[in-house]
């Protein structure tokens, strides 16, 4: 499509869950240059414009690739879009947060932040509000403190002109952003399959854990083990480190007829959307009390089956019992997502506000 004015958009510097990849190329078919670099590419299979490939350099190599590209990237791009609470010249273990940002605002570019999950999910906040949540498993070696945490989002807050929230317990700290519906499923690649159905085949689970301690896969194993042991045909399907197009295989070829997202958090992930985008009914723990930053309609449409780790054994063998309520969800799901997850529809709204409007 001919571009559209002089808007030039970058995405960096992650690849988290394909949002970045999936709004970019929402925005290039609405007319907008924009384009996506990552420092690293995922396991994952994220594609992007630009990878500095900081895993095949050493430390010395990889600074003079940060600050070379944003020199360049300042002169091409008027909008900064960054990912999962990081930037361009950004050392949170030195306690140096953000540095170009006072340079961008000066010289007049927007600055926009998409925050994911545990890049700004504070653990004393989780322990001291939540009954459930992921931070209570979680080993937590790589994670920042959340004092660090704090530092960060306030960092952000002063120089972002808006922060998205892609997971709404996000927002009880970083008061100021607003929930964004996962872009990362294109309409037109991930279509419907066909499920079986009968009350002796095989139930079939499949669960994708990209960590096992905040997915909550050990009450997930710990439920099937029991039904298997009880007599129930249930079959788990643990995949982990695949890239999205296998799972995409997987969702038609294996005939899925449930995928167990996460149980811990309180939102479903990427993953659910990819699923329900192929008429795959999703498993999922939804924090009640988050709701309230969700849209009315999206969270009276929403088909995800509710389960945490005290329920999730009664919810699969419900499903095992009656195999006509995973089937009875698959158009919902499709059409869930086809409303509140398309990224054309998502785009046109994250345009709207870099243009101030």
């Amino acid at each position: 499509k001919k571009q559209i004015g002089t808007m030039r958009v970058l995405h960096c510097p992650t690849d988290t869950g394909g949002n970045s990849w999936g709004l970019s190329r929402a925005e290039r078919k609405l007319g907008i240059a924009s384009d996506v670099m990552v420092f690293r590419s995922s396991v994952y299979g994220y594609p992007a414009d630009m990878d500095l490939k900081f895993k095949k350099v050493i430390t010395p190599g990889r600074e003079s690739r940060r600050w070379r590209f944003l020199v360049d990237a300042m002169k091409k791009y008027n909008v900064f879009h960054f990912n999962f609470a990081k930037s361009l010249i950004d050392y949170p273990y030195l306690m140096l947060h953000h540095m170009e940002l006072p340079l961008l605002k000066k010289n007049k570019k927007k600055i926009f932040f998409t925050i994911q999950g545990c890049d700004t999910r504070l653990k004393t906040y989780c322990l001291s509000h939540f009954s459930v949540s992921g931070c209570k498993d979680c080993k937590g070696l790589s994670c920042l403190p959340s004092l660090v945490k704090r530092q960060r989002i306030k960092k952000m807050s002063a120089y972002a002109d808006k922060i998205y929230a892609l997971n709404p317990d996000l927002i009880y700290n970083c008061p100021g952003a607003e929930f964004l519906p996962y872009a990362s499923v294109d309409m037109d690649e991930w279509t419907p399959s066909i499920h079986r159905t009968g009350s002796k085949r095989t139930f079939t689970i499949l669960h994708a854990p990209t960590n096992r301690d905040i997915k909550g896969t050990r009450y997930l194993l710990g439920a099937v083990n029991r039904l298997q042991k009880e007599g129930y045909p249930v079959r788990l399907l643990l995949v982990e480190k695949t890239n999205r197009q296998m799972l995409r295989e997987m969702y038609r070829k294996k005939s899925i007829d449930v995928v167990v997202d996460q149980l811990l958090i309180g939102w479903y992930g990427g993953f659910s959307v990819e699923a329900m985008a192929c008429g795959v009914p999703v498993i999922a723990y939804i924090r009640t009390q988050d709701l309230q930053f969700i849209p009315r309609n999206m969270r009276e449409e929403l088909p995800v089956i509710n389960a945490d780790p005290s329920t999730i054994y009664d919810t699969i063998k419900e499903l095992v019992e009656n195999r006509r309520i995973a089937p009875a969800l698959s158009e919902k799901c499709r059409a869930y997502v086809e409303r509140w997850h398309d990224p054309l529809k998502i785009a046109k709204k994250v345009i709207a506000d870099y243009e101030g409007k």
